[in-house]
């Protein structure tokens, strides 16, 4: 968990993970549900099991959407300790893995909102490096763990690319990207989409600011790029092509996000009591019974079958998945 470096676990890495085993784990409880679970619903219908991973006795969790891996197999999360990237398995026993290492790296800015690219890459946004100013996407590989290997830029844009000034870096309230890192949608002090059209890390990207993101307090981008799923002022959850300004509304609630094959949009209810996916073909919604805790930035798996969460029912933040379950 701590790279083959001599050295490499400084007292705070250590710290963090001591912390992290004693919050996973409860005397002899299920070191995966140390809170037990609710109650697993009605019993007549489709409903949701909620497990945590991280406990909230702690401050621990930056309050940015965590993602699947495209396999199922991880979830990536950001932490304010060093605003870190850690992933972790949601097997038995599985501590989580720090990916970044700020004590090590050159950056001014820390790690921040990362997600999964679709060949198993994590990208985070990343702030100025080395003396340029240009705000950065990194990308660590499949096997990086503090920092080692070292990570790639995989894309760099400026302050004017996102409505800041020359010269000015802001991490974004939320981040999203295609699982092939040419698109990516953004908010600093408005949403703006963003497109690098090659694959070459020193391109700029072409932006702009749709008026019809204007206010969304969430939004995913789809993994193939081609569409955003978005909450528009009014809790209402819609759609748009990535290049477009007109939404189809699908339903009302929070937390959109998309299943691996584009063709399904995951999301809260309103009253917290279900989780819904509707698909967009066949115009069908399967809810899913929630127990009602307050749940933000819920992601849906590729698969369709789970979801990732923060839970903000405690003083502090945790995290959580479920399984949808017929």
């Amino acid at each position: 968990m701590c790279g083959d470096k001599a050295g490499a676990c400084r007292p705070w890495v250590l710290a963090a993970l001591v912390m992290l085993s004693l919050l996973a784990c409860d005397g002899d409880q299920d070191p995966l549900n140390p809170g037990g679970g609710p109650d697993p619903g009605p019993g007549d219908g489709p409903y949701v099991t909620e497990i945590i991973l991280v406990a909230p006795e702690t401050d621990f969790l930056n309050d940015a959407p965590p993602d699947w891996s495209p396999d199922g197999r991880w979830i990536v999360f950001s932490a304010k300790l060093a605003s870190s990237i850690w992933k972790t398995a949601t097997a038995p026993g599985d501590l989580p893995i720090l990916i970044t290492d700020p004590d090590v790296t050159i950056w001014s800015d820390g790690s921040y909102t990362p997600g999964f690219l679709g060949d198993g890459r994590i990208f985070y946004y990343q702030g100025w490096a080395d003396g340029e100013r240009s705000m950065r996407v990194m990308a660590a590989d499949t096997n990086q763990v503090q920092a080692v290997p070292r990570p790639r830029v995989l894309r760099r844009f400026s302050g004017p690319d996102v409505g800041l000034s020359v010269n000015q870096s802001s991490s974004p309230h939320m981040f999203a990207m295609s699982e092939d890192g040419t698109r990516a949608v953004g908010h600093w002090r408005s949403v703006y989409t963003l497109f690098w059209d090659d694959s070459g890390e020193q391109m700029q990207p072409i932006s702009r600011s749709p008026g019809i993101l204007a206010g969304t307090p969430s939004f995913r981008i789809s993994h193939d790029g081609r569409r955003i799923a978005f909450e528009n002022p009014e809790g209402l959850i819609a759609w748009m092509d990535f290049d477009g300004d007109t939404a189809t509304i699908i339903g009302e609630g929070r937390y959109p996000s998309w299943r691996g094959d584009n063709r399904a949009i995951g999301f809260v209810s309103a009253d917290r009591r279900s989780y819904s996916v509707h698909d967009l073909g066949s115009g069908e919604t399967i809810s899913y019974w929630m127990s009602g805790a307050e749940l933000r930035h819920v992601t849906l798996s590729r698969d369709g079958d789970k979801i990732v969460y923060l839970n903000a029912d405690g003083d502090f933040l945790a995290l959580g998945y479920g399984l949808l379950l017929p």
